[in-house]
């Protein structure tokens, strides 16, 4: 038992998953998992624990909870009779969430349905090339290519160290972080991405997915109210969301 809490893939691949490496550790750890299959099922079998652990215990606190609700509404003497035990234990509950991993948690909520039912890679990526383009108009399509490839690591890595950086960069950084479940820093490329973007409806669709699997369902409606072509079932993932909520 001790070799396992000391082995050192141990703790880099929990780190990789709860989101705390450095850019070029994830770097690594990609193309570590690239090139070693063994590796990269280890990674897919320690996510798939994480996320049974985390919907078990999940489902245990918020049982008690309700158990502990009906008990506290049931008792005479009212509120101020069981206030600072009801505080204890929703304390109590809220530190096995972080006991977990609150990062985790935060950053792994591609366990949503909706998410999960509508998100798809963009397959139809593609930016015209222009005569005298540059570097970064290169840098951007060569990042196209690599998307199309499953390569996001690769895309992010390409991308983010371009200075100035316009609406294309942001946009396929944004698809790229998606397509790693990164959701926080999916939205914070989409969010660099002007209004008069030329693909609109495109990158409104993604970012209203990425809200989504961050929980804000509220956001996302807004997102999906500025889409207008048809392509999408804009109105379907609203009533979705409407019946989420």
């Amino acid at each position: 038992m001790d070799e396992l809490y000391h082995d050192p893939d141990s703790d880099i691949i929990d780190q990789y998953l709860m989101n705390r490496l450095t850019e070029g550790e994830r770097e690594e750890v990609a193309k570590r998992m690239e090139k070693d299959e063994a590796f990269r099922k280890r990674v897919d079998e320690v996510r798939a624990v994480k996320q049974l652990v985390l919907a078990h215990e999940r489902k245990n606190i918020w049982a008690k909870l309700q158990k502990e609700e009906q008990s506290f509404q049931s008792q005479p003497g009212g509120r101020q009779a069981f206030f600072i035990p009801r505080i204890a234990y929703y304390a109590a509950a809220a530190l096995v969430v972080v006991a977990i991993g609150v990062t985790w948690f935060m950053n792994q909520q591609d366990d949503s349905k909706l998410f999960t039912a509508y998100y798809k890679p963009y397959e139809e990526l593609k930016f015209q090339r222009s005569r005298g383009g540059g570097n970064l108009e290169a840098a951007v399509l060569q990042a196209v290519e690599l998307y199309h490839e499953q390569k996001y690591q690769e895309v992010i890595s390409s991308l983010e160290k371009l200075d100035p950086k316009d609406d294309r960069v942001y946009f396929v950084m944004g698809l790229a972080y998606l397509g790693e479940k990164n959701f926080e820093n999916a939205l914070e490329n989409f969010n660099q991405v002007s209004e008069d973007f030329d693909q609109a409806d495109v990158f409104h669709w993604y970012k209203a997915l990425t809200l989504i699997a961050l929980g804000k369902n509220d956001d996302a409606k807004v997102s999906l109210d500025k889409i207008d072509s048809r392509i999408f079932p804009v109105n379907t993932l609203k009533n979705r969301i409407f019946e989420e909520n």
